[in-house]
């Protein structure tokens, strides 16, 4: 029986690691709902459509006292690190003068690759080893999708009609052929018009799924390859080229 339970709890470790999944909730209508379920879980990321009323405040001697009181101390606190502020100030020039000073510690910079090649080989390479893999690996699912284009002026809300349903079609085309997206998904996404209207409103219920080890992963690996492609870039240059170009930039004809 001892056996029996051991197996059990590895195949179903097992089974939590494999199918282990996490689903973003996204809903758009009046305001933007983003909500993390996993394990019948559900964790609110951003909410503004639910908002809560604030809480009235007390207008009672001792309430009045409480919020004074506070106020004082956030006051008092904002001023002490207002001095020690002025004070290390102070101090930090007073041992720039008598040569005391601690060297100020570098700061990191990245900088992008100096060559167009170079860049469009890490944007290429950050868009092929980490954003596609990250989307083939996602589950989409519409429950709704509805756009209405409208502007103030009808020929406004035509021309943005236009770019806008262009657009959605060249990018849902290329989320069909990358993503989990089929074509039933598809059907549910719907942009209208509407003349008489002056704002653009959007009406969204989507959800999007994926499975937490493998995308952990895809991110990792991708990351990695990444990092090894810019530090390529850095140790490209010998210090005498970069030297000849300094010279170059500084030479007076």
């Amino acid at each position: 029986m001892d056996e029996f339970i051991k197996y059990a709890v590895i195949f179903l470790i097992l089974f939590a690691v494999i199918f282990w999944r996490a689903s973003i909730i996204c809903v758009c209508k009046n305001g933007v709902s983003l909500k993390l379920r996993t394990c019948f879980i559900n964790i609110t990321l951003v909410d503004t459509i639910n908002k809560k009323t604030p809480k009235k405040s007390k207008y009672t001697k001792k309430a009045i006292e409480k919020r004074e009181k506070k106020a004082q101390k956030k006051a008092e606190k904002a001023l002490l690190k207002k001095q020690q502020k002025a004070a290390e100030k102070a101090a930090r020039k007073e041992a720039e003068k008598a040569g005391t000073a601690e060297p100020k510690k570098k700061k990191f910079n990245f900088k992008f690759p100096d060559d167009v090649e170079d860049l469009l080989d890490a944007l290429s390479t950050l868009f092929g080893e980490l954003l596609l893999p990250i989307v083939q690996n996602a589950r989409i699912r519409f429950k709704k999708f509805e756009l209405t284009v409208a502007a103030s002026d009808p020929a406004d809300t035509a021309i943005r009609y236009g770019i806008i349903s262009q657009a959605a079609a060249y990018f849902l085309t290329i989320l069909s052929e990358n993503a989990k997206l089929s074509n039933r998904q598809l059907a549910k996404v719907k942009i209208n018009s509407d003349f008489l209207a002056e704002k653009t409103t959007i009406d969204l219920d989507m959800s999007v799924t994926f499975g937490i080890w493998k995308l952990l992963y895809v991110i990792i690996r991708g990351l990695l390859k990444v990092l090894i492609k810019l530090l390529k870039f850095k140790a490209k240059k010998s210090p005498d080229e970069k030297s000849e170009k300094k010279n170059k930039k500084h030479k007076i004809c």
